[in-house]
């Protein structure tokens, strides 16, 4: 449901369970997924891409680019979203805080 000014109502873990929902995410019809699969179109053409995803989430967007022959790493911090993903794609997924995933030391933002 939405309120004033177009923003959804509902406190945060509601919203978010909402949208994290496997379901809800279609790489054909999920617009943020579309844009950004149209813009890697655009300026690589059909070229298989490393691409590392932060915040991995449920791993619908892990598994758009597979699907689309992306080699794709992801980060998660919240281990819960290993009981929501598929097996193959969890196992393209770190679930570490992105400081202990990569190698770049203590990050602050």
């Amino acid at each position: 449901m939405y309120g004033a000014g177009g923003k959804e109502e509902g406190d945060f873990t509601t919203i978010h369970k909402r949208y994290m929902e496997r379901e809800r995410i279609s790489i054909s019809t999920y617009q943020p997924y579309m844009d950004f699969h149209a813009r890697v179109s655009e300026r690589y053409g059909n070229k298989s891409l490393r691409i590392l995803d932060i915040g991995s989430g449920n791993g619908a967007f892990i598994d758009a680019c597979v699907a689309r022959g992306h080699d794709i790493l992801g980060i998660e911090y919240d281990t819960r979203f290993i009981g929501l993903m598929p097996e193959e794609t969890a196992a393209r997924v770190i679930f570490e805080p992105v400081e202990r995933a990569l190698p770049l030391g203590p990050v602050d933002s």
